[in-house]
């Protein structure tokens, strides 16, 4: 994937027993998604395209879940599903994430349950650098003023 590292993407998720003993996988995946059309307020310099495009979750090696996803995405997306087969402890989740440049990051971590049968697996952004901009606005924008 060219050595490149994708760095602006972390991740929340949870995996918990819900109704009728269906476990249910719940995930924020922190990136901008930056479709490219927005400028830097300060420098009013186009902020390149940077969004995701792919997100695949599996346990072991089987495919629990698979998206495209596209510009059109809010920033930080969120996905929930419910598993089809119930999850192990010390089984391996993979949460395997793919941007619009080609670069792929992957997230890997063995399930261990709490008392309360929940897994959670939070990873921060590793790069706090990204320019808080200004929220979107416009006629289709709701505005913070309204």
């Amino acid at each position: 994937m060219g050595g490149e590292t994708m760095t602006h993407t972390g991740i929340k998720l949870r995996i918990r027993p819900e109704y009728e003993g269906r476990q249910t996988f719940k995930a924020i995946l922190f990136h901008p998604m930056e479709d490219g059309t927005r400028r830097d307020p300060r420098t009013q310099a186009r902020i390149p395209a940077n969004y995701l495009e792919h997100v695949a979750v599996s346990i072991d090696t089987r495919l629990c879940f698979e998206a495209a996803l596209s510009a059109e995405i809010s920033r930080n997306p969120f996905i929930a599903f419910t598993l089809a087969r119930p999850v192990m402890e010390g089984q391996i989740l993979r949460v395997s994430v793919v941007d619009n440049h080609g670069r792929e990051r992957i997230f890997e971590q063995s399930i261990r349950f709490d008392e309360n049968a929940t897994f959670f697996y939070n990873e921060p952004e590793k790069d706090t650098t990204v320019p808080r901009l200004a929220p979107r606005t416009g006629p289709n924008c709701p505005s913070a003023s309204r």
